[in-house]
C-alpha cells in the first residue's frame, strides 16, 4: 500500500539592505513521521482550548458525580474515553516535536 504523498509549499522571502529582493517557493513533500512533524505545532495550538474547556468539564463532572444518574455517569465516561483518546493522539504530537519518538 502507497502512502500519500503531500506537499506543502513555504515562501521564503529575501530581503536586502533596501527591503525585499526576491521571492521563492520551497515544495516540501511529505509523507509519515516527517508529514506529522510538519503538522504537529498546529494541531497542537488548535487543541488548546480544547483542552482548557475539557479541564473545566472534568471538574464539573467531579463536583456532579454523586447527584448523576447510572445513564448520565456511563454517558460521562464514555465522552472521557473518547476525549482521552484525542488527548493522548496531540500528546503523541508534542512528543515527535521533541524528537522522543
Amino acid at each position: 500500500m502507497e502512502h500519500p504523498v503531500t506537499d506543502y509549499p513555504t515562501t521564503i522571502e529575501h530581503y536586502g539592505p533596501n527591503g525585499l529582493i526576491s521571492t521563492e517557493v520551497v515544495h516540501n513533500v511529505l509523507t509519515g513521521e516527517a508529514e506529522l512533524a510538519h503538522l504537529s505545532p498546529d494541531r497542537i495550538r488548535q487543541a488548546y482550548t480544547t483542552l482548557r474547556t475539557w479541564s473545566a468539564d472534568a471538574a464539573q463532572s467531579n463536583t456532579d458525580w454523586p447527584t448523576l444518574t447510572a445513564g448520565q455517569k456511563d454517558a460521562t465516561m464514555r465522552e472521557t474515553i473518547r476525549r482521552l483518546g484525542i488527548f493522548l493522539d496531540r500528546f503523541a504530537d508534542i512528543l515527535l516535536l521533541d524528537g522522543r519518538t
